[in-house]
């Protein structure tokens, strides 16, 4: 009996505890980025070699929603998943409008 009862609840089904916390899940998502500032711009721009610092993290808290959840008679599933980023700045080394130079690379190449 205990058995049985864990098979269905380990299912991917609706109602089920996995289903549930497959769809609405209870882990936190972050993102950190870190983003390389150019410190001498107009030396670059005069040809010499660039001076780089490393900043972050700039942390982004990551909302997953799953939608139009559909259900096949072959056992698959299929649904859409939305994504919304907020900034946290808690986490972050300063808040989303901290000004950086950074380098064009693709415009640089020849």
């Amino acid at each position: 009996m205990r058995n049985s009862n864990c098979f269905q609840e380990c299912q991917l089904k609706e109602g089920t505890v996995v289903y549930n916390l497959w769809r609405d899940s209870p882990v936190p998502w972050f993102i950190s980025i870190y983003v390389f500032d150019l410190t001498n711009a107009n030396d670059f721009l005069n040809g010499a070699k660039p001076i780089v610092i490393q900043r972050g993290p700039f942390v982004y808290r990551e909302e997953r929603v799953k939608e139009k959840i559909g259900f096949y008679p072959n056992g698959t599933i299929s649904y859409q998943e939305k994504r919304n980023y907020t900034f946290d700045r808690s986490q972050s080394i300063d808040d989303e409008l901290f000004n950086i130079t950074t380098i064009n690379i693709v415009y640089m190449v020849d």
